[in-house]
């Protein structure tokens, strides 16, 4: 019981009442990167339980498959370096933790992709695929986006500082979408652990902006630099999908 109180603990910074313009904003952002990308078919029953289920496993992923272990390699990197030397090794440090949570989504999004496959008897229509592997990631990215930004919303003065983190959920949403479409062409090729790689990739080097606005760089940059990862993601994924409706 003493363990299912601490990880309720833990899990409750991610459950909480969502502010309704971030709500809207949110539903807006899902929208406007799914109507631009591939077909798909929202139709289908399998497409809503994946949607379900990618929000659903947010916190998850991040305090399990993310965080614990970040946490491990973290600390036994700090062990090994001088402790006056930590604040220098940060940029380094950024890598590895980009690296993890790169990987660590992109894999639990192919589970859910899977998951909603299986429920499609795995198909290996385009549109069919392309939806097993976008419904999932709309979800898991629409309730991130909503986590970051009812905060900032109720925290942050309407104006210029509200602007970054609307962008930048904006941007992630998109990302989510665009290697959600790399995991769809690896199965539709079965060059799945190509296209994971690159899909891990694409998302580390996003992830690693959240290090350098920590270094200090002007939030303009960081967006530009997040706005750059996240088209490519988007477009390179969304392009190698059939565009027929």
């Amino acid at each position: 019981m003493e363990w299912l109180t601490e990880q309720q603990a833990v899990l409750a910074p991610y459950f909480f009442l969502p502010h309704p313009v971030a709500v809207v904003a949110v539903l807006a952002f899902g929208l406007f990167w799914s109507r631009l990308g591939p077909p798909l078919a929202p139709d289908r029953p399998a497409a809503w339980f994946g949607f379900v289920a990618g929000a659903a496993v947010y916190a998850v992923a991040q305090v399990w498959v993310r965080g614990e272990p970040t946490v491990a390699v973290m600390d036994l990197i700090t062990q090994n370096i001088d402790p006056a030397r930590v604040d220098d090794a940060r940029p380094l440090t950024g890598v590895v933790e980009a690296l993890i949570a790169g990987y660590a989504q992109e894999m639990v999004k192919l589970v859910l992709m899977l998951v909603v496959l299986f429920a499609m008897a795995y198909s290996r229509e385009p549109r069919a695929v392309t939806t097993a592997a976008a419904a999932p990631a709309l979800g898991f990215a629409l309730f991130g986006a909503n986590a970051s930004l009812s905060p900032a919303i109720q925290q942050l003065p309407v104006g210029g500082d509200l602007v970054f983190p609307i962008v930048q959920q904006w941007l992630w949403i998109g990302l989510h979408l665009g290697t959600a479409y790399l995991l769809a062409k690896g199965w539709l090729t079965d060059r799945l652990g190509v296209y994971l790689m690159s899909a891990g990739l694409l998302h580390a080097a996003a992830v690693y902006t959240a290090t350098l606005e920590t270094l200090g760089w002007h939030p303009v940059v960081v967006t530009v630099i997040l706005a750059a990862v996240a088209l490519s993601a988007f477009s390179g994924g969304a392009g190698a999908i059939p565009a027929r409706r």
